[in-house]
This record gives structure tokens, sequence and C-alpha cells, in this order.
């Protein structure tokens, strides 16, 4: 018998594709051009989505935007509190 719970049963088409069921690509967040790792020790094991090359880049681009947006911001309270003497601001 199976020693995981069986979410659901495959078959192969003659081109080798294997469609995985709505219900099992919304419970493991698998969504379209998500890569998936597929693993062969003894029995056919499919791991956990992997990110994506596009999906790292995404969140390097928005980790960069928010350390700027830090960055304004630590500028703009050291104004504030006057522990910057060298404003970029005219009187």
């Amino acid at each position: 018998m199976w020693d995981t719970e069986i979410i659901a049963e495959v078959k192969i088409d003659k081109s080798g594709r294997v469609v995985l069921p709505a219900k099992l690509r919304r419970v493991a967040n698998i969504t379209e051009g998500k890569a998936i790792a597929i693993a062969y020790p003894g029995k056919i094991t499919i791991y956990q989505p992997k990110t994506s090359e596009r999906e790292i880049e995404e969140w390097y681009r928005k980790m960069k935007e928010i350390v700027l947006e830090i960055r304004e911001l630590r500028e703009e309270v050291k104004w504030m509190d006057g522990s910057n003497k060298s404003s970029k601001f005219i009187y």
C-alpha cells in the first residue's frame, strides 16, 4: 500500500506529459510556468515547486526598491531630527 496519501492518480499521454489536476495544483500552489522538481530515488517523487529565475528576479527588484525607499526615509528622518547638518533643502 501507499505510504503517503494519494491526492490524484494521473496518466501519461503519448507524448510523455502528465496533467496535474486543478485541486492538486491549487493546494500545492503550482501555477502555469512554475517549475517543479521530480526525483526518482527508487520511486517517483514530486517536490514542492521550485522558485523560477523570473520569480527570483522579481523578488530581487522589489527588495531593491524597498531598500532605496528605506534609504530615502532615513535621510528624511536625519533632516527632521537635526542629526544631518548638511541638508539638501535650501532655506
